[in-house]
């Protein structure tokens, strides 16, 4: 018997008719290819159209085979067909065509006559095959990928599936990497290593649940449903148990969780983690390296961060993290950012040192190592700045509460050794240097205000509200009355410091009289104070083409509003007093249309802040075009703090204040054209959380005389009389107001009464109610604007030829230059890639805010941890520096990498 085929048949085949071009083009037409293909070498050819692709069309397919017998083997008995094609026609060509699945070999009646002919291999595998247009390297990748489709052929009855697929694929992919990918689009994620499908999957699931306490494990995503519907969950298990070598008797996501976190705590722990954890470690340095790199970027994600911080919540009460921490030295914590239980450990230790600390003969020493332990936490995870979620925000509240802390306890440090023994001396000392006493107790305050409901600094807040009332203010304030009451009020002057009320004469008139095209802004903000300007003053310079210096004049006595916003207007003659009233040159100045008609003589204008929000760049020119002097009046601080209801906001109005006279400026220079701007206040404010006592009051009784005016720091009147227990002076001499008038203010912090509010007063002699702050700002031009320009801290890496060849390596890091005026710090977001861009480590993040000069105490010793993955030692890989908020490139340093191998063991 022939089983071959004559050549007269081969060729009547090969050259038979074709439907490729006809309305059954396409597909159809290839099937018909196919098989003249392997008619022209075999006589018999079986097809097994199990899913009746072209069961309907094969009638009109054997028309283009003319010379080919067709036999429906569903339809004849088993013997007969052999017989025919064996027997009684040895060398016609025979389709063997069945609906049905090849039988197994043992059931087979046709397996010898299999054995020397030929299949076509078309069907629902060959043809998803094509659509997803694969063409894997080898016949056996190709076979195993049309043996994958077929096993999973119920993925591939969805459009919109296959769609999603296509977009990933690579046409060399074979059946693992089509799997993989088949799990990304399952899970909808655009990319499909095990560390982005584990971390999709697990923020499926967590957005199912409001928090922590709703998780259900078996409540699962739609995701997850469908991997297990389509048979991929073995797959997918698989991934995990070769990637962090995982491997349960019975494989649960919960399970798997808690071991991801436990391993990643226990690499970041520098000691041996609680026993009762070890259980949970996942061995190996794959695992290790795998883990660390998958919850790294799980964290670094902002779109994840919310997961993450629920499903870790979770893990750490499931596994009682909190009740395990009480024997670890937090100095061996200093890495771990899984647990918020333990950031909640580490912040409760580092308050209980820092009240410690505060009794301490050494405190300065003491705050040092805190606050590097503080900074550390700070460019942690839990203390995010990218984040707006309530537990980031709290932490870093917390953290900047403590560093404001420190700093506070080393400031009244350097007060208790205060030597001044004169005004100037005093004056000069608290401008340089006791004025952050004030600038750090309202920062600590600004902060722990955030968090007064975890509870974590109510002990340490007493501290610090005992430190700056009693330990501070209370022994300046003595001292500041000793040098600045008595017969210093009798002159009210000081060597090289300007006065209040000649602000506008020797300041701005000098400044107009130099040129007269020259045009001036003047900001005059209620109640900033001169720590407060101080912090302006830093972030005008982050301002381009602006240079600012800050300076301060002798305010006016008594210290409040009406007076002060007088002395600051330009006048020809005086200042004086109808009734309770303060006027300029005989004219009301209490409203800003009253202070306009002032302005007006001098070619000025005055207008609220409220009506500077409104005007753009045209709108601004065009307002100002024709005014010389341009006074704005900005009321945040007073408006707050000078009201019973409100003045716990002052500290809040405080930082709406720098915000909004940073932007402001900004305008003046780069919009407006402005090219010179003062800045400067009414007065300063005194301020205190805790409620004040009658210790805190003073009797305001006046034996003879008439009272004028009188509030909470200050009485105003004539003919008055008074005892050696309140400081006694002439407006005449303190605020230049012509006429009789005298004041009376009260020794100290005391208030003459309590009435609208007690804990935010002004109108006494204190420094931090007179140190009133004056802010020049400049338009800086060409070659002098370049030199101010405001940069970033230069960060550079230690060493040369980096070569990694361990999966956890450190790089050194230097700060260059030191934070300044003009030099700003920087927060970078750090981690290796290869040269396509993709992450093959952690990520860190690094803040460089150092303003030391010793160059060892601005680096940093940052590790890496890599991906267990085959590294090319052949290839460039890049340690990439970017800004933590922008993910603008800072830097790019060249690496190379050369391990041999990831231990599984």
């Amino acid at each position: 018997m022939d089983k071959s085929i004559s050549p007269e048949r081969k060729n009547a085949l090969v050259s038979g008719n074709s439907i490729a071009g006809s309305s059954k083009g396409g597909s159809t037409g290839k099937v018909l290819e196919d098989i003249q293909r392997r008619f022209s070498s075999h006589r018999l050819v079986f097809w097994h159209d199990t899913d009746r692709v072209y069961a309907d069309e094969l009638d009109e397919l054997m028309t283009h085979l003319p010379d080919v017998a067709l036999i429906r083997l569903d339809n004849e008995p088993m013997l007969g067909v052999k017989t025919r094609i064996e027997i009684d026609e040895p060398d016609q060509p025979f389709l063997l065509f069945s609906e049905k699945a090849k039988p197994e070999p043992r059931n087979d009646w046709l397996l010898d006559v299999r054995l020397y002919s030929d299949e076509v291999a078309v069907g629902f595998a060959a043809l998803m095959l094509e659509e997803l247009g694969l063409k894997p390297e080898s016949q056996l990748a190709l076979q195993a990928v049309r043996d994958f489709i077929e096993k999973h052929r119920s993925f591939f009855k969805n459009r919109q599936r296959i769609k999603k697929l296509k977009r990933v694929l690579d046409v060399r992919d074979d059946h693992a990497q089509l799997e993989k990918k088949m799990l990304g689009v399952l899970l909808n994620s655009d990319r499909y290593d095990i560390v982005s499908l584990l971390t999709q999957l697990y923020n499926l699931f967590s957005g199912q649940f409001e928090s922590a306490e709703d998780i259900n494990w078996e409540v699962m995503p739609q995701g997850w449903n469908d991997l297990c519907k389509f048979g991929l969950e073995n797959a997918f298990w698989a991934l995990v148990a070769q990637e962090f070598s995982y491997d349960a008797e019975v494989p649960k996501l919960a399970h798997l969780l808690c071991c991801l976190m436990v391993s990643d705590f226990n690499y970041s722990a520098l000691t041996s983690i609680p026993t009762a954890l070890e259980s949970k470690i996942l061995k190996g340095s794959r695992a290790t390296n795998n883990t660390v790199v998958t919850l790294s970027a799980w964290r670094d994600s902002i779109s994840w961060m919310g997961s993450y911080n629920q499903l870790s919540s979770w893990v750490e009460k499931e596994l009682n993290i909190d009740s395990l921490l009480a024997s670890l030295e937090i100095e061996h914590l200093v890495d771990a950012k899984t647990f918020a239980a333990v950031e909640r450990y580490i912040a409760s230790v580092l308050r209980d040192r820092i009240l410690q600390d505060n009794t301490l003969e050494h405190p300065r020493l003491a705050a040092g190592a805190l606050k590097n332990m503080v900074q550390q936490r700070l460019e942690g995870y839990w203390a995010s700045p990218v984040s707006n979620n309530d537990t980031h925000q709290g932490f870093r509240a917390v953290y900047k509460a403590f560093d404001a802390a420190l700093n506070l306890l080393t400031a009244v440090e350097d007060f208790k050794n205060d030597t001044s023994d004169s005004p100037a001396d005093l004056y000069q000392a608290y401008e340089n240097q006791y004025f952050f006493c004030d600038m750090h107790y309202r920062i600590y305050r600004e902060n722990a205000d955030q968090v007064t409901h975890w509870g974590i600094l109510t002990q340490l807040t007493e501290t610090i509200e005992n430190t700056y009332v009693n330990t501070f203010m209370a022994p300046f304030a003595l001292k500041w009355d000793r040098h600045f009451g008595g017969e210093f009020l009798s002159r009210w002057t000081l060597p090289q410091i300007p006065n209040q009320f000649n602000f506008f004469k020797e300041r701005v008139a000098t400044e107009l009289a130099k040129d007269s095209k020259r045009k001036i802004f003047v900001i005059v903000s209620d109640a900033m104070r001169y720590e407060v300007a101080h912090e302006l003053n830093h972030h005008l310079a982050g301002i381009s083409r602006v240079q600012s210096e800050l300076s301060s004049q002798l305010g006016v006595l008594p210290s409040y509003t009406a007076l002060g916003k007088a002395a600051l207007l330009p006048r020809k003659d005086t200042i004086s007093f109808v009734d309770s009233t303060v006027k300029v040159d005989g004219a009301n100045c209490v409203s800003i249309e009253e202070r306009n008609r002032v302005l007006a003589a001098f070619d000025g204008c005055a207008l609220d802040f409220e009506e500077t929000k409104s005007l753009n760049k045209t709108m601004g020119r065009e307002r100002f075009k024709d005014s010389r002097v341009i006074y704005i009046f900005h009321d945040a601080i007073d408006a707050k703090g000078d009201k019973e209801a409100t003045e716990q906001e002052a500290f809040a109005a405080v930082r709406q204040t720098v915000e909004e006279l940073k932007t402001l400026v900004n305008k003046i220079v780069n919009s407006w054209n402005g090219t010179q701007v003062f800045i400067t206040s009414d007065h300063g404010f005194i301020y205190q959380t805790s409620k004040v006592s009658e210790l805190d009051k003073s009797p305001a009784s006046m034996s003879s005389g008439m009272l004028i005016k009188e509030n909470k720091r200050y009485l105003i009147g004539t003919g008055i009389d008074v005892d050696d227990q309140v400081h006694h002076g002439k407006l005449s001499i303190t605020s230049g107001v012509s006429g009789p008038e005298e004041f009376v203010l009260p020794k100290g912090v005391k208030r003459f009464h309590f009435k609208g509010g007690a804990r935010f007063v002004h109108g006494g002699l204190l420094a931090q109610e007179t140190v009133v702050p004056v802010i020049e700002a400049r338009l800086k031009r060409g070659q002098s604007a370049h030199k101010q320009r405001v940069s970033d801290v230069d960060v550079v890496i230690l060493g040369d030829n980096h070569r990694i060849t361990t999966p956890t390596h450190y790089f050194t890091m230097l700060q260059a230059s030191v934070v300044s005026e003009k030099v700003k710090a920087v927060s970078l977001r750090a981690e290796i890639r290869d040269s396509s861009g993709k992450a093959v480590s952690d990520q860190q993040i690094l803040t460089f805010d150092s303003a030391s000069a010793s160059m060892d105490e601005r680096k940093k010793r940052v590790r890496f941890t890599l991906k267990a993955l085959q590294f090319d030692r052949k290839a460039q890989y890049y340690l990439v520096l970017e800004k933590a908020d922008t993910r603008s490139e800072v830097m790019s340093q060249p690496v190379l990498i050369d391990i041999a191998f990831f231990d599984d063991f």
